[in-house]
């Protein structure tokens, strides 16, 4: 039976709050699903904003992400993007929403500071389950099959692309390429062609033909609404899907 969702806490801290036993814990649980360098994954920790960490009453680490704030213009005006360079769960606390608790915190913070601001969630999906995120949850997303990127958002993105310097990063395929540099343990599409059958999965193996050498497809989403309205209504189908069945007799 999967541990209920409330008996996981999520901890936020600036990274310069992690001792080196700490490190040596994420690192022990991020290579449980990705193969890289720890050298480049210790200086990528530094340089990010927040880390967030879930652990179950036992202490046990569960959840792991890193958090940053980025500023991008379009037409003069400023938006804001909370960016995601990682964020890795535990398999048996998939489903439960850890993503989405981390994600509304990060944004009632931002919200607050930035009350005007429009706000985007931008990540990286380096594996088709990672992808499938945005296509289970919000209403609104980009790239999606049958969507037109819109000129703001393709913009927002080039233009945070472009000041990070990222020598890997292709604007006109919308992918940062590795070189093999990284690899992700599960959700990559040449390893599970089956899931192909599943038309999201089509696209994103489309769109990030490199994902078996670790390239990582561009995807951001508005923090508005409707897509929040979204969440909620999935969050909610998920609790009920969880459920027990109740027996009536008569």
């Amino acid at each position: 039976m999967l541990p209920p969702v409330q008996t996981v806490r999520l901890t936020f801290l600036p990274p310069a709050r992690l001792d080196t036993q700490a490190r040596d814990e994420i690192w022990r649980f991020f290579s449980r699903f990705s193969t890289r360098e720890r050298a480049v994954f210790d200086a990528r920790l530094s340089a990010s904003l927040e880390v967030f960490v879930g652990r179950l009453p036992d202490g046990r680490l569960v959840a792991f992400g890193v958090v940053d704030l980025l500023v991008a213009r379009w037409r003069c005006r400023p938006h804001g993007l909370i960016h995601t360079n990682w964020a890795v769960i535990d398999p048996a606390l998939r489903g439960q929403n850890l993503i989405q608790r981390a994600g509304f915190r990060s944004f009632v913070k931002y919200r607050l500071r930035h009350p005007s601001m429009r706000l985007y969630w931008l990540f990286g999906a380096s594996t088709y389950k990672s992808y499938l995120l945005l296509a289970r949850n919000f209403r609104d997303y980009w790239p999606r099959r049958g969507h037109a990127w819109p000129e703001r958002e393709r913009a927002l993105v080039h233009d945070v692309m472009a000041r990070a310097g990222g020598p890997g990063w292709d604007p006109s395929a919308g992918v940062i390429r590795r070189q093999g540099v990284s690899r992700y343990h599960e959700g990559v599409v040449d390893d599970d062609p089956a899931a192909l059958a599943d038309p999201d999965v089509a696209f994103y193996a489309a769109a990030n033909p490199g994902q078996a050498e670790g390239d990582t497809l561009l995807c951001i989403c508005p923090l508005d609404l409707p897509n929040w309205l979204a969440i909620a209504r999935r969050v909610v189908s998920r609790r009920r899907a969880r459920r027990p069945a109740v027996a009536t007799v008569g």
